[in-house]
């Protein structure tokens, strides 16, 4: 009861009950779906155990109610079957009499014969809510009071699927694409968010070693925050691998996860070896899960480095066929997937491969200058030890003249005085910096590179060249006119380190 402005007590509910809460709503349809398969077939189920079905849209209904079911069987949920016309599944609940038996029941030929498909449920396991694979065709997943289970063989049996989730009623499923998303009663929303991993090991013998196929992933934008501890985790940015290894050892074993073009280039190649932390992989035995960023090699960078919003990473691959290769020890398998366009990017392929083209051409030269700055600081420690080495003054004044010239090269490529990621407030950022920005820039979206970009990528790579080729000329020249004099004491002290490929 409640109170209306004139503080008379009136009925707070309507024609059915004098109470809003609808507890007291009885014989009511509870569950509804219609085929995928037939336009007008509904089935239904109600909270009085009774179940019927219409084949015209609702003009005529049939009571379909199985025989052999507990009499006041609440409806819980019911699934036309993707796969058969005839074919339906529900699932049943009793347990508000005492009942805690779990009612899993399926027909193929439109509600006139049912079979008990429960087998393999705890008998106090109460069901709850059913779904069915729309992609897999005898794939069940079934929601109990006390957690998830699987069928792969049509319900004939089942076992637990609980894999994290709590202990916990599962009140609802859903599944959309391939996530399979889990209502819990007080214990909000879960979700699987990958099940082509499930599809593709039902029924198989995975080996020591499997490769399961990757979804084929849309090229955008996005990622994780995964220090969120109040919200939930967005699905990782790229193409995700799953892997299994029923063996593995860290120290002996060698796994590398290579991802190829259509034409078998290869892109990018992950190990457990990798001296290269960004290609770092720590696999385990077990199921594995690694996300590529959809990205190749980002542009060269030394220790120390730091730049001001410059950016090295590698340009996102175009959309296309690729393929992944997993080489465990001696061991290949391999797995193709497609890259997809982002349908709300209205870009061309054409513009999103100019975009490409242009990011791999900055980092090319990034890379180029930045790599002979390694070269020109590890040829500074040679001359510095050699220095200290030879009491020599003609030695030590060539020495001296070409660390001037190399100190004076690296200074105009990159800013030295760069020690903490605020100095580059203090000092101006050079030239590789500059270039870099490009790739930053360039990356915010997926629009092409404008004119502008182009002219100043032009511009800054030609003050780079120039600063390159003093260094060419330093190592082809003074190099060996200092080894000529060192050579009188000890023979070729000062060598150019070799480029690594």
């Amino acid at each position: 009861m409640t109170r209306n402005d004139s503080t008379k007590l009136v009925s707070s509910g309507g024609p059915i009950t004098q109470d809003n809460t609808g507890v007291e709503y009885y014989c009511t349809i509870f569950a509804v779906d219609e085929s995928p398969l037939k336009e007008g077939l509904i089935w239904v189920g109600s909270d009085d155990g009774l179940l019927h079905l219409t084949q015209d849209g609702g003009e005529n209904w049939s009571n379909v109610t199985p025989k052999n079911i507990p009499k006041w069987l609440m409806i819980n949920d019911i699934i036309a079957d993707p796969f058969q016309e005839g074919g339906c599944y529900f699932v049943g609940t009793l347990y508000k009499a005492g009942d805690f038996m779990p009612y899993v029941f399926k027909t193929s030929d439109y509600g006139k014969s049912w079979r008990n498909i429960s087998n393999g449920i705890p008998s106090e396991h109460f069901t709850r809510a059913i779904e069915v694979d729309p992609e897999k065709q005898g794939v069940l997943y079934v929601g109990t009071e006390s957690g998830m289970y699987i069928s792969s063989d049509d319900g004939r049996n089942w076992r637990s699927f609980q894999l994290n989730l709590p202990i916990v009623p599962i009140t609802d499923l859903k599944l959309k694409d391939d996530n399979l998303i889990a209502s819990t009663q007080g214990r909000s929303l879960w979700m699987i968010d990958d099940l082509s991993v499930v599809r593709q090991a039902i029924g198989k013998d995975l080996g020591d070693v499997h490769l399961y196929k990757p979804n084929d992933s849309y090229r955008m934008g996005g990622g994780q925050n995964k220090r969120n501890k109040s919200a939930g985790l967005n699905h990782p940015n790229g193409v995700g691998v799953h892997y299994y290894l029923g063996k593995f050892d860290a120290k002996v074993d060698t796994l590398n996860l290579v991802f190829k073009d259509v034409e078998g280039n290869e892109i990018a190649n992950y190990s457990n070896h990798s001296e290269d932390k960004s290609f770092k992989i720590e696999p385990k035995e077990g199921a594995n899960y690694f996300n590529w960023n959809m990205r190749g090699k980002s542009a060269s960078k030394f220790d120390g480095m730091i730049l001001w919003w410059g950016g090295l990473a590698g340009p996102k691959m175009l959309p296309g066929d690729y393929s992944v290769e997993l080489v465990f020890n001696s061991d290949t398998l391999s797995q193709f997937f497609n890259i997809l366009k982002d349908p709300r990017v209205k870009y061309s392929n054409f513009e999103l491969k100019s975009q490409f083209d242009f990011i791999t051409s900055v980092n090319a030269k990034v890379s180029e200058a930045h790599d002979a700055i390694k070269e020109m600081r590890a040829l500074k420690t040679q001359m510095k030890d050699a220095k200290k080495r030879f009491d020599n003054e003609k030695v030590s004044d060539a020495i001296s003249e070409i660390d001037s010239i190399l100190t004076k090269v690296e200074k105009e490529l990159y800013q030295t005085k760069n020690k903490s990621r605020q100095d580059p407030l203090n000092y101006p950022i050079r030239l590789t910096n500059k270039l870099a920005h490009l790739n930053s820039l360039c990356q915010v979206g997926d629009a092409p590179p404008t004119a502008s970009m182009f002219e100043v990528r032009d511009e800054i790579s030609a003050l780079i060249d120039i600063e390159l080729a003093e260094y060419e000329e330093l190592k082809s020249k003074r190099i060996p006119e200092l080894n000529a004099i060192i050579k009188n004491e000890i023979s070729d002290f000062i060598t150019v380190p070799e480029k690594k490929k």
